[in-house]
C-alpha cells in the first residue's frame, strides 16, 4: 500500500498526517468521533482514496492500543 502516515516539522506542526496531504490523523477521528463514516469523509475529501483513510483509521486505531496498554500496565 502506498499511502502511509507521516510527521513532518514543516506540516501541521509534526501531526501526523495522510502522506502526500495536510489531513491530519487528528482530524479523521475528529470525524469518527462525530459520528462521520468513511464514505462521509469521502464525500467531505474526495481526493483521499480508500485505502488512505484506512491508513489513518489503523494508525488511530493503533495509537489507541498503545495508550491502553500504558494505562494498564500502570494501574495498581
Amino acid at each position: 500500500m502506498k499511502s502511509s502516515i507521516v510527521s513532518k516539522k514543516t506540516v501541521l506542526g509534526g501531526k501526523p498526517v495522510i502522506a502526500g496531504t495536510r489531513i491530519s490523523v487528528d482530524l479523521i477521528a475528529t470525524y469518527l468521533a462525530t459520528g462521520y463514516d468513511l464514505s462521509d469523509i469521502r464525500q467531505a475529501y474526495p481526493h483521499l482514496t480508500k485505502d488512505q483513510i484506512e491508513v489513518a483509521l489503523t494508525y488511530i486505531h493503533d495509537a489507541a492500543s498503545r495508550q491502553i496498554k500504558k494505562l494498564e500496565a500502570t494501574r495498581v
